[in-house]
């Protein structure tokens, strides 16, 4: 019987189809035995092939639900990850336009402020130099 398959199996960069393939038809062994390549012509059980092809077809079959599966899952939190990113950058962008205006409104008010600090400070000259003049006069 063949040794279960994982995905792990597939995804190494040294994987190799061919030896895969030889390595699977080689566990069925022909006839019992342990090596393909040990049995000779009359022995050979196509039966064995066919069965050990069926039973590695349904190993990759799994191995193919089951990264279907890990990448909806994957895609799911993307896609939770990119909402919640981009809901955060919406907030961001509108608490900082709203400080903007508030900024801008303060400037505003500092910039009357200081022109009738400025209008008060001159009038203040103005009746401080009438006092002077009638204090010496």
């Amino acid at each position: 019987e063949m040794d279960a398959l994982h995905l792990t199996d597939f995804g190494g960069s040294d994987f190799d189809v061919d030896q895969f393939v030889v390595h699977a038809i080689g566990q069925l062994g022909a006839n019992g035995e342990s090596d393909a390549a040990s049995a000779d012509a009359s022995s050979f059980d196509p039966d064995a092939i066919l069965g050990a092809l069926l039973v590695t077809k349904i190993e990759v079959g799994k191995l193919r639900v089951d990264a279907d599966t890990r990448l909806s899952a994957g895609v799911h939190r993307v896609d939770t990850l990119l909402d919640r990113h981009t809901r955060g950058v919406q907030s961001l962008r509108q608490d900082t336009d709203q400080v903007l205006r508030t900024v801008q409104d303060l400037q505003g008010t500092v910039g009357t402020m200081g022109a009738k600090a400025v209008t008060m400070g001159r009038q203040l000259d103005k009746i401080d130099q009438q006092r002077r003049r009638a204090c010496d006069a």
